[in-house]
């Protein structure tokens, strides 16, 4: 026996080391498994909080659109109807303020005009069709621009004080640079007859 003790000290020293580290590693393991599981339980509450935060800010986008929505149509419904300072003039005098401020916008915003048409009271109009009292007129404009400058042109129209309504648009890129459009723009402008 002494023998085998003896022959096998190294080995048995080795073996008995390797137990004592292994007790020595899983004591120190045990409390950051511990750590782990409690971080993983954090981590799925923590992803749980943020879908149910992300699917609140979704709902309250919904909210602000719903409600911004609301607030262009009421400001479109607050507008006013042009009325010329003089009735004695005929229907295209009267609307030349309306055209010239248009054209105006336009210009200002870089936008280039290269054909209009007028359309005095079309029949598809439902101020038409109603007779109420209003006279309008469909600007049929072909212009050019870059998006941005088109983008500052309808801004522009819809912060106008009268009521403006765009009927029509046909946007075209222009095939040598899609930064240029051709624009076929309706934009219809209304004027108190009486």
């Amino acid at each position: 026996m002494q023998n085998f003790f003896n022959i096998y000290r190294e080995s048995l020293l080795f073996v008995v080391l390797a137990i004592v580290l292994c007790f020595a590693a899983i004591g120190q393991v045990k409390p950051k498994f511990g750590e782990f599981i409690s971080a993983k339980k954090s981590i799925g509450e923590k992803k749980a909080s943020i879908e149910q935060l992300n699917s609140q800010i979704q709902a309250a986008q919904l909210q602000m659109a719903r409600l911004e929505k609301a607030r262009i149509a009421n400001s479109m419904v607050n507008k006013s109807i042009f009325m010329p300072r003089s009735l004695s003039l005929d229907k295209e005098a009267g609307y030349s303020v309306l055209f010239s401020d248009i054209f105006e916008m336009a210009k200002a915003n870089k936008i280039k005009t290269y054909s209009i048409q007028y359309e005095y009271n079309p029949s598809d109009d439902p101020f038409v069709a109603a007779n109420k009292g209003y006279d309008v007129c469909l600007l049929k404009m072909k212009v050019i621009g870059s998006f941005k400058d088109f983008e500052n042109f309808l801004t522009d129209l819809y912060k106008y004080p009268y009521f403006i309504a765009i009927s029509s648009y046909d946007i075209v890129p222009y095939y040598k640079d899609k930064n240029v459009l051709f624009i076929k723009l309706g934009v219809k402008v209304y004027m108190k007859n009486n």
